[in-house]
């Protein structure tokens, strides 16, 4: 039977064949350390790029002692009819993006490239590059407020908006939790003018209303039914009034 692994009059070049992964493979193929001669590159950049992420993956990503870096934010809610995306966008402080939920590495760069004497190259790298993100309380009370102001505008006007902070050695999470309550309703609409020009228009604006009795109430829906009275009104001629 042939041997698949016969190598005579041909080359082998086998990585790592000085330990490790590659050695086995060397003893296997039968090549004598006079026959062979093993090949040792050391890519150092991007060893030290890994030692770096790792490193930076267990330590406090700038956080200065006693405080603490922002790793996550939560949202809770007591009700399925809202959409957390919308949420979460509201809150003020943001945590620093991950790579493989482990690595900062764009907090990596700004650091590399906050530190020695400024260029090019170290400009680009704060360029992409976050700031790291170090809990900050104000910021959260004021994610609270915005969080509040949210839901009395689509209608939960006795919501209520509390935070917790959970710290885990050198990292803060932050959770918001809402208690919604029982959104209000809208109970009457009722279009009326002072002007009896106007007035001969109320049947047109009814017509094509978007707002009804029973529907929830959102102040964004009310923004959108403004805008359409002002464009009905403005394309009849009518320019200098506010929609307010």
């Amino acid at each position: 039977m042939t041997n698949l692994f016969d190598l005579t009059g041909k080359v082998a070049l086998v990585t790592g064949g000085n330990g490790g992964i590659g050695n086995d493979p060397v003893g296997s193929l039968g090549i004598g350390i006079g026959e062979g001669a093993p090949i040792h590159r050391r890519v150092t950049g991007f060893r030290k790029i890994g030692k770096g992420l790792g490193r930076l993956s267990h330590s406090r990503r700038g956080a200065p002692l006693g405080e603490f870096s922002l790793r996550k934010n939560v949202v809770t809610l007591d009700t399925n009819a809202l959409l957390k995306d919308g949420l979460e966008s509201l809150i003020k402080q943001q945590p620093n993006k991950r790579l493989f939920g482990v690595f900062y590495p764009y907090v990596w760069f700004y650091q590399k490239g906050s530190k020695g004497k400024e260029n090019g190259f170290k400009r680009w790298l704060k360029q992409i590059g976050e700031t790291p993100a170090i809990l900050d309380t104000g910021l959260t009370n004021r994610s609270c407020n915005q969080l509040q102001l949210y839901m009395v505008k689509h209608g939960y006007f006795n919501a209520k908006v509390k935070d917790t902070v959970i710290t885990e050695r050198q990292f803060a999470n932050v959770y918001y939790h809402i208690f919604c309550g029982t959104p209000y309703q809208i109970g009457k609409i009722n279009y009326s003018t002072k002007d009896s020009i106007l007035a001969g228009y109320i049947g047109s604006i009814q017509n094509g209303a978007s707002l009804y009795t029973g529907m929830l109430y959102d102040e964004e829906l009310f923004e959108k039914e403004r805008d359409r009275i002002t464009a009905l009104l403005k394309s009849n001629g009518f320019y200098s009034f506010s929609k307010n």
